[in-house]
C-alpha cells in the first residue's frame, strides 16, 4: 500500500486548507514529520486512519480531536486520502460530524460522517475518478478488501501510533492469527477451519436438540406423574450420559402405579354413588314419614278436643229426645184442629224449602253434578237425610284442604321472597365478576403508570447531574465570552510583535545570504603575495576577490543574530501567554461544549423544565403504589363476596326447591278439592249452604208428613204419643216442649259433632296413618340433609378424581412413548455426529489436540517464524547482538498456543517476557518485529504489499548509539523501495533525517505544512 496524497479542512489545528504530497516523500524512502508538542504531527496519522476507517489511530483517542476548534460553528471538517494497493488506486473523502446553524430560526443540527470513495482510472487525474459508493457501509467494506487490513491490524502494521507501538510484540495468539492471516492471504486454511468447526457446531447443536428432546420429554412425563425433583434429575443424567435402564425402570413403575390409581378411583367412585344412593332414600323416607307424623298428630288433636265435650254433647242429645217425644204429645194433644193447621204450614214450608233446595242444586258447579241432583228436591225427608249426611261428611274431609289453601299464599310468599334474594345474590356475583374481570386492564395500567413513574425517578438523578452539567455548561460560556475579548484584544497586541519577528528573520536571512556571498571578498582582503591561498593553497594571486556595496561582514552578521535572538525571546514569551490565554479560551469553549451564552442558557431551562416534568412523575410512585395495593385488596374482597354471595345462592335455590315442591303438593290437592270453584272457601261455602237447603227440605217434609199422620190419626195418637214419648204427665210434657227452630238447632249439633268425629276416626284408621312405624323414634332431617349433600360432593370428588386418574394414566403413556422415541433419536445423531465432532475439536485446538493450537495457527506458525527471522537480522544490529526473538508454544493459563513470542538475552542467556524489556528496549524491538513482518509480506506472492510504514514518537527513549543504529536499519529501507515516515520532535532526528514534513505552529493556536524534500 503507498499514499499518494493527503488533504485536511478544518481538522485539528489545521484550520484553513492543507495537501501533502506523500508520492515525493514516498520515493526518498525516510522522511520526518517534525514540530513542536501540540502542534498536530499525530493529527496527520489520525486524519490518514480516519479517511480510509472513520476512526482516529490511536483507539483511545475520540473522533472529536479531528474537528477543529479554530474554524467557525458549521464549517465542515473533512480529510481527503489518495492511496494505492494492489487492487488499484482510490481517492477516499471523508467528513467527520460537526454542527450546522439551522435554516430557519436559531440553534444548530447534528450532520453526520459522510464519505465518498472514487477508483481512479487515470493515474494523473487525482481529483477524477469513478465514484464506486458514498454508502458508510459499503464504503468500509471496499476499503478492508483494497487494503487487506481492518483498522487494529493496519495500526499494527502501517500506522505505529503513539502508546500502541508494541502491541504486535505483546499481542496474544488470536490477535496475531488474524492479523498474519490477512496478511499472507490464508483465508483459505480459515475458511476451511470454519467449515469444520460450523460442522462440529452444528452436530453440537444436533446433540444439543436431541438431548433438549430427552429433558424435555422426560420433564414432560415427570410433570405428568408428580415425580420426585432429584429422581427426575437422576435419570435425566443418566439419559443424557446414554444409559437408559433407569428410565425404562421408572416408565414402567410410574405407569403401574398409574393404572393401580385408576383402579383405586374407579372403586371409590363406585362406593360413593352407592353412598349417595342411600343417603337420598334414608332422607326420602324420612321425610314422608316426617309429613304424616304431623297430620296424624293433627287429627288426633281435634278428636281429643271433640270427645273432652261429650258430656255436653250428651245433653245436647237428651234435650233434643225429650224435645222430640214432646212434639209428638204436642201433636195429639192440640187435637185434630191443630194438626191440620200444620199440616197446612208444613206442606207450605215443605214446598219453600224443597224450592229453595232446586235452587241450591242447580247452582253447583258442573264438576259436581250428579244425575240424582236434579232428583233431589224431590225426594222423601229420609232420601234428603241421607244426602245431608253425605255432604256434612264431604265438608268434614274439605277442612283440611281449605288449611292447604290459606297455607299456599304463604308459600308463596316465600317463593317470592327466596327468589327475589336469589336474583339478588346472583346480580351481586356477576357484578363481582365483572368488576373482577376489568380490574386486570386497571391493573396493567396502574403497573404501567408506576414503571413510568419508577424510570422517570430513576432517571431523575441523571437529569438532575445534566441540568447541573448544563449549568456548568452556561458558567463555561459566559467565561468564554469573556476571554474570547480578551484573548483578541492580546491577539493585536502580540502580532505586531509577530510580524516584527517575521520582519527581522527576513533580514537576518538576507543578511547570511550577503555574507555568504561576501566570504570571498574578505578572504581576498586577506591575501598578500606569496602567502598560501586558505582555501586552495596556491601562493599566486590574479584576481583576488574584494568586498562590493552590499558586502556585510562578520560582526554586522553576528549583531543581528543576537538583535534577532533577542526579538524571538519576547516573541516566545509573548507567544507563551498568548497561548495560555487561547488555551484558557479553548478550555472555557471545550467545557461550555462550543455553545454560545443564549443556546447554553436555552438548553439549561429545557433540561431544567425536563426535570421537573420527571420529578412531578416520579412523586405518583408512592400514590401508585398505594393504589395497585389497594386495587389488589379490593380484588380479594371482591372475590370473597362473590363466594359468599355463591354460597347464599345455592341454599336459596335449595330453599325454592323445597317450598316449589311443597307448592306443586298442596295446589294438586286444592286444584282437586275445588272441583271447579274458584277455590275451596268458596266450595264449601257453597256446599255449607246446600247442605242447610237439605236439612231444611228434610225438616220440612217430616213436618208435612208428621202433621198428615197428625191429622189423619190425632186422636188415637195422643195417648199413644204420650205412652210412647213416656211422659208421665202434662208438667213433664210442658218441660220438655221446644220450638222446632230449637228442635232443628240441636239436631244440627248433634249431626254435626257425629260427623266430625265419625271423620276423625276413619281418617286415622286409614293405612297410611295407622302405620306402627309412626310411633318410632323421629329421625333428624337436617342431619340426614347434610348427609345427602356430603355424599353427593363426595361422588362428584370421585368422578373428578377418577377422571383425573385415566387422564393422567393416559398422559403418561403417550408421554412414555415420546421418551422412547426421544432416546432412540438422541441415541442415532450421538452416533452420527460422533466423527464431525472430534475433527471440529481438532481444528478448533480442543479436545485430543495436545498443542490446544489452532489449525490456523499450526498452518501459520512456519510463516511467523520467518518474520521472526527477518526481524532477528534488524534486531541483531540494532541491539549489537543482545536479543533476538524467539517463537513459542508455551501457554498461559487457559490460553491457546501457537504465535507466543520470547526475548532470548545473550547476556544472561536465558529467556524473557516482552514484558520485562524497557522502554527503549520494547520500542526498537517492536520496531524491529513490524520491518521483519514487511519483509517477509514482500516477499509472499499474493500477499498484503506494505509500502508505506509510519511510526510515532518512541525516539526519544533511545540513547544515541542505538538511535544511529535505528536510523541506519531504517535508511536502508530505500533499497526495497519503501518509505518510512516517522513522527518524532528529538533534535538528533534533524540532523540524519534531511526529508521532513515541519508542521508550524502559529500564535493563534493554528498549524500549517512545510515540506522539504
Amino acid at each position: 500500500m503507498r499514499l499518494h496524497r493527503l488533504r485536511l479542512s478544518a481538522i485539528g489545528p489545521f484550520r484553513d486548507a492543507t495537501e501533502l504530497d506523500l508520492a515525493t516523500f514516498g520515493n526518498t524512502g525516510l522522511f520526518l514529520i517534525e514540530g513542536p508538542t501540540g502542534s498536530g504531527k499525530s493529527t496527520i496519522l489520525d486524519a490518514i486512519s480516519f479517511a480510509l476507517y472513520g476512526k482516529p489511530a490511536q483507539s483511545q483517542a475520540s473522533i472529536e480531536r479531528l474537528k477543529s476548534h479554530h474554524v467557525p460553528i458549521g464549517t465542515e471538517p473533512a480529510v481527503e486520502l489518495v492511496f494505492e494497493t494492489q487492487r488499484g488506486r482510490y481517492r477516499i473523502r471523508r467528513t467527520a460530524p460537526y454542527e450546522r446553524p439551522k435554516k430557519r430560526g436559531t440553534g444548530t443540527l447534528p450532520v453526520r460522517m459522510q464519505v465518498w470513495l472514487y477508483r481512479l482510472t487515470d493515474p494523473d487525474d487525482l481529483d477524477g475518478g469513478e465514484l464506486i459508493s458514498n454508502n458508510l457501509g459499503d464504503a468500509e467494506d471496499e476499503i478492508t478488501r483494497a487494503v487487506g487490513l481492518s483498522h487494529g491490524q493496519f495500526v499494527q502494521t502501517v500506522l505505529l501510533p503513539q502508546g500502541e507501538f508494541a502491541n504486535f510484540l505483546t499481542a496474544k495468539t488470536e490477535t496475531k492469527r488474524d492479523l498474519l492471516q490477512k496478511l499472507f492471504g490464508t483465508e483459505v486454511v480459515q475458511r476451511t477451519q470454519l467449515a469444520l468447526i460450523e460442522g462440529r457446531q452444528q452436530a453440537e447443536r444436533e446433540r444439543k436438540r436431541s438431548v433438549e428432546a430427552v429433558r424435555g420429554a422426560i420433564n414432560a412425563f415427570a410433570g405428568a406423574t408428580d415425580l420426585d425433583e432429584e429422581r427426575v434429575a437422576e435419570v435425566i443424567e443418566a439419559a443424557e450420559r446414554g444409559v437408559a435402564e433407569p428410565l425404562i425402570e421408572l416408565i414402567a413403575a410410574e405407569e403401574h402405579r398409574l393404572l393401580e390409581t385408576v383402579i383405586a378411583a374407579r372403586s371409590a367412585l363406585q362406593d360413593a354413588e352407592r353412598d349417595r344412593g342411600e343417603a337420598e332414600a334414608q332422607w326420602q323416607v324420612a321425610t314422608e314419614l316426617q309429613q304424616r307424623r304431623e297430620l296424624r298428630s293433627r287429627l288426633r288433636t281435634q278428636l281429643q278436643l271433640l270427645l273432652g265435650d261429650a258430656a255436653n254433647q250428651q245433653a245436647v242429645e237428651d234435650e233434643l229426645a225429650a224435645a222430640e217425644r214432646a212434639l209428638l204429645v204436642t201433636s195429639a194433644a192440640d187435637g185434630l184442629r191443630m194438626a191440620l193447621a200444620e199440616l197446612q204450614r208444613g206442606q207450605a214450608a215443605e214446598t219453600a224449602a224443597r224450592a229453595e233446595l232446586a235452587a241450591r242444586l242447580a247452582g253447583r258447579r258442573a264438576a259436581e253434578r250428579e244425575p240424582e241432583a236434579a232428583d233431589l228436591a224431590a225426594a222423601d225427608d229420609r232420601s234428603l237425610r241421607r244426602a245431608a249426611s253425605v255432604a256434612a261428611t264431604l265438608l268434614g274431609r274439605l277442612d283440611a284442604d281449605l288449611a292447604r289453601e290459606q297455607a299456599l299464599a304463604d308459600h308463596r310468599k316465600r317463593q317470592q321472597q327466596w327468589q327475589t334474594e336469589l336474583d339478588e345474590q346472583r346480580c351481586l356475583v356477576g357484578q363481582a365478576d365483572r368488576a373482577l374481570a376489568e380490574l386486570p386492564a386497571r391493573r396493567q395500567q396502574l403497573r404501567e403508570q408506576l414503571a413510568e413513574a419508577e424510570r422517570a425517578a430513576a432517571r431523575r438523578p441523571v437529569l438532575a447531574a445534566e441540568r447541573d452539567r448544563a449549568y456548568l455548561r452556561l458558567q463555561a460560556a459566559r467565561k468564554a465570552e469573556v476571554a474570547a475579548v480578551e484573548a483578541a484584544q492580546e491577539k493585536l497586541i502580540a502580532q505586531e510583535l509577530f510580524d516584527s519577528e517575521v520582519r527581522a528573520e527576513q533580514r537576518l536571512t538576507l543578511l547570511r545570504q550577503q555574507w555568504r556571498a561576501s566570504i570571498a571578498s574578505q578572504l581576498g582582503l586577506a591575501l598578500q603575495a606569496g602567502d598560501p591561498c586558505a582555501v586552495c593553497g596556491s601562493v599566486e594571486h590574479p584576481k583576488p576577490a574584494r568586498p562590493g556595496a552590499d558586502a556585510v561582514s562578520q560582526q554586522q552578521l553576528e549583531q543581528a543574530e543576537r538583535d534577532f535572538t533577542a526579538l524571538r525571546q519576547q516573541v516566545e514569551t509573548r507567544r507563551v501567554q498568548l497561548g495560555e490565554l487561547q488555551a484558557e479560551l479553548v478550555q472555557l469553549q471545550l467545557a461550555a461544549e462550543q455553545l454560545p451564552a443564549d443556546k447554553a442558557q436555552l438548553t439549561l431551562d429545557e433540561v431544567s423544565s425536563e426535570l421537573d416534568e420527571l420529578s412531578a412523575l416520579a412523586d405518583e410512585v408512592p400514590g401508585l403504589q398505594e393504589e395497585l395495593h389497594e386495587l389488589d385488596a379490593g380484588a380479594q374482597q371482591l372475590e370473597r363476596l362473590a363466594a359468599e354471595a355463591r354460597s347464599i345462592a345455592a341454599r336459596r335455590e335449595q330453599d325454592l326447591a323445597h317450598v316449589m315442591a311443597q307448592i306443586e303438593r298442596d295446589e294438586q290437592s286444592v286444584q282437586q278439592a275445588r272441583a271447579g270453584y274458584d277455590s275451596v272457601a268458596e266450595r264449601l261455602a257453597a256446599l255449607s249452604s246446600e247442605l242447610v237447603a237439605v236439612e231444611a227440605a228434610a225438616d220440612a217434609a217430616e213436618r208435612s208428613r208428621a202433621a198428615l199422620v197428625t191429622a189423619t190419626a190425632a186422636g188415637e195418637v195422643l195417648q199413644q204419643a204420650l205412652d210412647q214419648a213416656g211422659f208421665d204427665g202434662e208438667a213433664a210434657w210442658q218441660a220438655s216442649v221446644r220450638t222446632p227452630e230449637q228442635v232443628e238447632r240441636l239436631r244440627g249439633q248433634v249431626r254435626t259433632y257425629r260427623e266430625q268425629v265419625t271423620a276423625i276416626r276413619s281418617r286415622l284408621a286409614e293405612a297410611d296413618l295407622a302405620d306402627p312405624v309412626l310411633d318410632s323414634e323421629p329421625a333428624d332431617l337436617a342431619a340426614l340433609a347434610s348427609a345427602f349433600e356430603r355424599a353427593n360432593a363426595a361422588m362428584q370428588l370421585a368422578v373428578e378424581q377418577h377422571g383425573v386418574a385415566v387422564d393422567r394414566a393416559a398422559a403418561a403413556q403417550r408421554l412414555a412413548e415420546r421418551v422412547q422415541a426421544a432416546l432412540q433419536d438422541s441415541a442415532a445423531v450421538l452416533s452420527r455426529t460422533a466423527p464431525a465432532v472430534r475433527l471440529g475439536n481438532l481444528v478448533a485446538g480442543l479436545g485430543d489436540n495436545r498443542l490446544k493450537m489452532e489449525f490456523t495457527t499450526f498452518v501459520l506458525v512456519r510463516r511467523f517464524a520467518e518474520v521472526l527471522a527477518a526481524a532477528n537480522m534488524q534486531l541483531h544490529r540494532i541491539s549489537q547482538g543482545r536479543y533476538q526473538l524467539e517463537h513459542t508454544d508455551a501457554r498461559t493459563g487457559s490460553a491457546k498456543s501457537g504465535l507466543n513470542v520470547r526475548v532470548l538475552d545473550s547476556h544472561t542467556g536465558r529467556p524473557r517476557d516482552p514484558a520485562t524489556l524497557s522502554g527503549g528496549e520494547t520500542f526498537y524491538v517492536s520496531l524491529a518485529l513490524a520491518l521483519g513482518l514487511a519483509d517477509v509480506v514482500r516477499a509472499e506472492s499474493g500477499g498484503i504489499e506494505l509500502g508505506t510504514l509510519f511510526i510515532d514518537e518512541g525516539f526519544g527513549t533511545l540513547d544515541a548509539d542505538v538511535l544511529d543504529d535505528v536510523i541506519q536499519v531504517l535508511d536502508g529501507l530505500r533499497d526495497g523501495g519503501r518509505a518510512v515516515g516517522i513522527v518524532s520532535h528529538v533534535s538528533e532526528l534533524k540532523l540524519r533525517i534531511a526529508d521532513r514534513i515541519k508542521v508550524i505552529r502559529a500564535v493563534d493556536g493554528t498549524s500549517r505544512l512545510l515540506a522539504t524534500v
